[in-house]
């Protein structure tokens, strides 16, 4: 991981663990978990998992500029025995599509991640159901930042 993108990664998670706080976006998340875990070492749901994905450098914008892309997968786990809970949600309980929008509006307050990114967009969202009563979704989130080429 680079200097870039350690800043960027690290930028994701403040925004996303600060929302989980009382009164706040994300209040109903247990946890922001770093990098994958079995879902039987989670001690409550529903749960945010942050994970790197890719981090291919593109091209030189200018000369000793790097423009590079930094794809993150987010991914909110949650449990419901409900199976259109699961999906939509019921009453107060948030169902995966909720959370993925939740999530993706969120972020999309700060364009720039505390100007650590030039822009980023989410161009896809994957959804899985293997594990009833758990469901969870991989939203693809790809970064796009300018460094120098000194500065890995």
């Amino acid at each position: 991981m680079s200097y870039h993108t350690e800043n960027i990664y690290k930028a994701v998670y403040k925004i996303l663990s600060d929302a989980i706080a009382p009164t706040k976006a994300l209040s109903y998340i247990k946890a922001i978990n770093e990098g994958w875990k079995n879902r039987d070492d989670i001690p409550a749901f529903p749960v945010i998992i942050l994970e790197p994905a890719r981090e291919p450098e593109t091209r030189y914008s200018v000369p000793y500029n790097i423009r590079g892309v930094f794809e993150l997968t987010i991914m909110p786990f949650m449990a419901d025995y409900g199976v259109s809970g699961q999906i939509i949600g019921t009453g107060s309980n948030k169902g995966i599509m909720n959370i993925v929008t939740d999530i993706k509006n969120l972020l999309s307050i700060d364009k720039t991640l505390t100007g650590t990114a030039l822009k980023f967009e989410f161009p896809r969202c994957d959804y899985h159901f293997d594990y009833f009563p758990n469901r969870f979704a991989e939203i693809a989130m790809e970064i796009e930042y300018i460094s120098q080429d000194t500065q890995r």
